[in-house]
């Protein structure tokens, strides 16, 4: 095998007293191309030097399209630290890894880009043009008819070439998360997206269309995910729904779960379709929401609750969610718990507070359960607090349909906030005055945790 490009350079941290050191090598016969990058890296943890080595391997044959990445993470026996476990990782044809070595073992060489500098990039460029020169492909020079990057994006439409499998727009991205076996293929015309589709169970007309000129990095899971809710007919369901930016949400977990019938489907729907209305507040993502619940449903169901999902908006989905966590931590424990203050007290401080022809009427939050609906009546994170109200006692002051929520602590007032945390209306204010003479009479107390309502499995 001829040896075609090789690289070496020693970089310097001066300010950390610390050396790194690269190496790239390009080789080839008349089948392959074989890249290997090492990068020898210095790092400093608890005042030591500690060392671990990068090892990305790339075996290409020019003649059908297959590859293996290798990638290795070697430590020193003489480190005090490591940042990751010794382990080796070999796959064939595999494009995650693939990227992978094209962004860590190539351009950013294990470290942050333009860490190596002007030679380094010029290195990586002969190395691309000599890849490019074996494979017979014209080479891209401006960078915006790159994809993802100019030796991932060769790579792959090569592959895809020797292979004769006919692209869409997205699959330097759809391809890194599934690759349809040649069965499918050949039942496709061997188009890739219909074949992955078709392999996944969920292949329609709607799904090729969508999809095939898409510009946003689509998540196969969440896409099976959500066509799996609402069973075969979900054609019928994405019509009503903007799904598209709902499956580019990527999701840790993607057991299937199935509607139990056409109401939870219209349960569901309705609550995606309001989904933009608390999307702002929701970290997980909504299938991911939907995930949980499902899977606290199927739990509940086996301790001999007979539940079904209703719904009628997202909010409403996420307050089930709370509902459902709240029954299986008390499932768990065999009871439930609140906090709880002398009854003189809260017959004083719960008394209300007339203001010339307006009546404000006090209520302390107790319960687990009344914090979650507090929490969901007001748009904010109280139904989350209740792991505190051992020492803030958390308060809700109503007239009519106004509202907004207090926090005391050993008597004195530490926050109130209006709905969605917005600041107090000033109509408020001799209310709280009211109130906080009657709380500093009890500045002393602190409430109580106490068990109630237990469960007999």
């Amino acid at each position: 095998m001829e040896i075609l490009y090789y690289y070496q350079q020693e970089k310097y941290e001066k300010t950390k007293n610390l050396k790194n050191e690269c190496k790239l090598k390009l080789s080839s016969d008349d089948n392959f191309i074989n890249y290997i990058a090492e990068y020898d890296i210095e790092y400093m943890r608890f005042g030591r030097i500690n060392f671990v080595k990068y090892e990305h391997a790339l075996s290409y044959n020019i003649k059908n399209g297959d590859f293996s990445v290798i990638y290795r993470i070697i430590n020193k026996k003489e480190n005090t630290y490591n940042l990751y476990k010794t382990h080796t990782n070999i796959k064939k044809n595999n494009f995650e890894l693939l990227l992978d070595l094209t962004h860590s073992g190539f351009y950013s060489g294990q470290k942050r880009y333009n860490f190596w500098g002007v030679k380094y990039k010029k290195a990586c460029i002969d190395i691309l043009k000599l890849i490019a020169k074996e494979l017979d492909y014209t080479f891209k020079e401006q960078e915006k008819d790159h994809v993802i990057n100019p030796l991932y994006d060769m790579l792959l439409e090569h592959h895809l070439t020797t292979k004769k499998i006919k692209w869409h727009n997205n699959v330097y991205n759809d391809i890194c998360q599934i690759y349809p076996k040649k069965k499918w293929l050949k039942l496709n015309d061997n188009k890739f997206l219909p074949a992955a589709l078709d392999s996944m169970g969920i292949k329609s007309r709607l799904l090729i269309g969508a999809l095939s000129n898409v510009d946003k990095k689509v998540n196969m899971r969440s896409l099976k995910f959500l066509c799996g809710l609402f069973g075969n007919n979900y054609v019928d369901y994405f019509h009503e729904i903007n799904w598209l930016p709902l499956v580019c949400d990527p999701m840790i977990k993607t057991k299937k779960y199935v509607c139990e019938d056409e109401s939870e489907k219209r349960a569901i729907l309705k609550s995606l379709q309001t989904y933009s209305e608390v999307d702002n507040v929701l970290n997980d993502g909504p299938l991911t929401l939907i995930s949980q619940i499902y899977s606290l449903k199927d739990f509940l169901n086996q301790k001999g609750l007979s539940l079904k999902v209703k719904s009628k908006s997202f909010n409403d989905l996420v307050a089930l969610k709370d509902l459902w966590e709240s029954h299986k931590k008390h499932f768990r424990l065999g009871y439930k718990v609140m906090h709880t203050l002398p009854e003189q007290m809260i017959l004083d401080v719960q008394a209300p507070i007339q203001i010339g022809d307006k009546i404000y009427q006090p209520k302390f939050i107790l319960t687990e359960d009344e914090y979650r609906i507090e929490g969901m009546i007001m748009k904010n994170c109280m139904g989350k607090q209740f792991g505190v109200g051992g020492l803030y006692i958390h308060m809700s002051l109503s007239i009519g349909k106004k509202r907004i929520n207090l926090q005391y602590r050993r008597g004195s007032l530490n926050q109130s906030k209006g709905k969605a945390n917005t600041n107090t209306p000033k109509e408020f204010k001799e209310a709280i005055e009211i109130l906080n003479q009657r709380m500093i009479n009890y500045k002393e107390i602190s409430p109580k945790r106490t068990s109630y309502a237990f469960i007999n499995n």
